[in-house]
């Protein structure tokens, strides 16, 4: 069954006999009009002489003499000088006492004239009867309401009008059931050959649906051609109706309906394979320029910047402005264009409000999106192409950021509860090094060399039990899973003591403190505990990498409602290295690591001064080394 749909030559041939039998089936309509015109269908089959084509012909005569008399002189016809008669009409005038004015019937043949009721015979046959008249003059006398009368004269002489009408009904009467049966299967013929073009229309040999030939024509352009063809075919028709009375006209009426038939089936089998294709639209002119065009603006809209996208818009108003007032000044349109200008104007002021109602949108979600809502989304589908870009752009940074915190996030977790897992586990054997280390060095040993492994042994794990402490210590300040007391306390007296804590370790390292402390100590509201942890942490920075034979600067002050204290000394090793790298875990000044301590100190004290409310700040300038602490002032209610 699929080869049938496949073939070539199949559809050539369906497509051929399409084309031939069509133009019979139109002709065999067109005598079955003719005999539905004659009346060839009710009852006994009429003669000739009854029907509408003899009576046509007879008043078609008729109307020729009535022209006659308008326009010339009765006397003409009286006088036998242009009768209009001729072997297959003739007439008889009457006035309008019934006396007979004209006469073409001659006078031995009178006994042969006989009524439409009568059936079968020969003479002459009235026809029309009364077939009015005007008035005309007639040797400066008036004729009035008179008549004619026409005859048909049987049998028709073929050298004469008429005999070509009788001569068609004649054959279509000898032939109608032909013309019937014929049309019948020309009918179903086409058909069922349309049915199967159209179900093959589009199909290639290996059965895939392909627009190719004709059908790869543009669906519009092939509409058009189609449209001028089947015009040019039909006004080709109808000149063909006048030229010839014989075989040829009726040849050529047969060529124009199959080149008809040719036209009408390419565009019904085009139609099914585009729609086979589903490419009926988008195979088109229409639809080819219109995707152009929409490619152009969104080229656009996507390479042009708004502020030539603006200086375009008003760019055109002014144009539409000039023309107004050409308008206005040349043409003598004054109001109209005033009306017009007034229109212009009030659709350019609503174009620009929604357009700021737009770019109010887009402001609202940028300051939503900078304040840390991540969540906010811009409706981009509300707004116009032309700013609908900068709407996706901020949903996609505000995605993107959002998605950035939420990774970022869930290191910092991973991390930290790495490092307190690590830790815990640290612990436990860590514990059991240190206790044997303590129960070893209570033994009465004798060997100083293990005394001094047992020395280092103990240093050692001392300083593996510290890293851990601060790694669980900098894991909960990160996290914030430290519990935080606050309460009113004096800063400056804090600072005072943590340093005293350490003056010997200061003064072993060779550093002097500074202390520049207000007379009226300064309150915060924060935890004691928490900053003792901070001030002890930079403190030991200081023993550890601050020069020797310097000085370490603690000032404290109160600026714009916040206690700021600033901690400064002079490093000893080069610091080649930015403030925020020496921030983070595990990054020490010392790069040599040679020195006490794990790069932990500054990381915890900035989220313990953060987790007291505060900010932490450190700068660098050169082997300058300052740290500046600020915290909230309290104030008290």
């Amino acid at each position: 069954m699929k080869k049938l749909f496949q073939s070539l030559f199949l559809k050539m041939l369906a497509f051929v006999l399409v084309c031939i039998l069509t133009p019979v089936l139109i002709g065999c309509c067109w005598f079955a009009s003719i005999a539905y015109d004659e009346g060839m269908y009710f009852g006994e089959e009429p003669e000739f002489e009854h029907t509408s084509s003899a009576k046509r012909f007879v008043d078609v005569n008729l109307a020729e003499v009535r022209e006659y008399i308008y326009w010339n002189d009765i006397s003409g016809l009286i006088k036998a000088e242009y009768r209009f008669n001729h072997k297959n009409f003739a007439y008889i005038i009457y006035d309008e006492e019934e006396n007979i004015v004209v006469n073409t019937i001659p006078e031995n043949e009178m006994k042969n004239i006989h009524s439409p009721d009568d059936k079968g015979s020969e003479g002459y046959i009235l026809v029309t009867e009364g077939y009015p008249a005007d008035e005309v003059n007639e040797d400066g006398h008036t004729l009035k309401n008179y008549s004619m009368e026409g005859y048909l004269i049987m049998p028709m002489d073929p050298n004469y009008d008429g005999y070509a009408e009788f001569a068609e009904f004649e054959f279509i009467s000898e032939n109608l059931d032909y013309f019937i049966r014929m049309g019948i299967f020309c009918f179903a013929s086409c058909a069922v050959l349309v049915l199967y073009l159209i179900a093959a229309s589009g199909i290639n040999s290996e059965g895939e649906t392909e627009l190719r030939g004709l059908n790869a024509v543009d669906y519009d352009i092939l509409l058009f051609l189609a449209g001028i063809g089947i015009y040019a075919l039909v006004e080709l028709a109808a000149g063909l109706r006048w030229a010839y009375d014989d075989i040829y006209k009726y040849i050529a009426f047969g060529l124009c309906f199959a080149g008809l038939t040719a036209i009408t089936l390419i565009v019904i089998m085009s139609t099914a394979a585009h729609f086979k294709a589903k490419k009926w639209w988008q195979h088109t002119m229409i639809w080819q320029c219109f995707h152009a065009v929409r490619t152009f603006l969104r080229w656009f809209m996507a390479n042009i910047g708004i502020t030539w996208k603006l200086a375009l818009a008003v760019g055109a108003y002014s144009f539409v402005i000039y023309i107004l007032g050409i308008l206005t000044t040349e043409y003598n349109f004054g109001p109209f264009a005033l009306l017009l200008a007034l229109f212009v104007l009030a659709a350019a002021i609503c174009i620009a409000i929604w357009f700021g109602s737009q770019l109010r949108k887009i402001k609202r979600g940028g300051e939503a999106i900078a304040n840390g809502d991540f969540d906010y989304r811009i409706n981009a589908k509300e707004l116009w192409p032309v700013l609908r870009g900068h709407a996706y752009d901020l949903n996609c940074a505000a995605l993107g950021m959002s998605k950035a915190v939420d990774d970022r996030l869930k290191s910092e977790r991973f991390k930290t509860e790495l490092i307190t897992n690590v830790s815990h586990d640290l612990k436990t054997p860590l514990t059991s090094i240190v206790s044997y280390v303590d129960l070893l060095k209570k033994e009465d040993i004798q060997s100083e060399t293990a005394l001094e492994y047992i020395e280092v042994i103990d240093r050692q794990s001392a300083k593996l039990k510290k890293l851990t402490e601060d790694l669980v210590e900098a894991s909960k300040a990160t996290s914030g899973a430290v519990a935080v007391n606050k309460e009113v306390l004096g800063i400056g007296e804090l600072i005072m003591q943590s340093v005293g804590e350490f003056s010997e370790k200061l003064e072993n390292a060779e550093i002097t403190p500074v202390m520049n402390l207000p007379e009226e100590d300064i309150t915060v509201f924060a935890d004691g505990r928490l900053l003792w942890r901070v001030f002890d942490n930079l403190i030991q920075n200081i023993i550890k990498y601050a020069q020797p034979g310097t000085r370490a600067y603690f000032d404290l002050s109160e600026e714009a409602g916040n206690a700021v204290l600033t901690i400064r000394n002079i490093s000893r090793e080069p610091l080649n290295m930015s403030a925020e790298s020496l921030m983070e875990r595990f990054v020490r000044g010392d790069a040599s690591r040679g020195s006490e301590g794990n790069g932990l100190g500054l990381s915890i004290a900035k989220s313990l001064t953060e987790l007291c409310g505060g900010t932490f700040d450190l700068m660098l300038d050169g082997d300058l080394y300052k740290v500046i602490l600020t915290l909230p002032v309290y104030v008290q209610q």
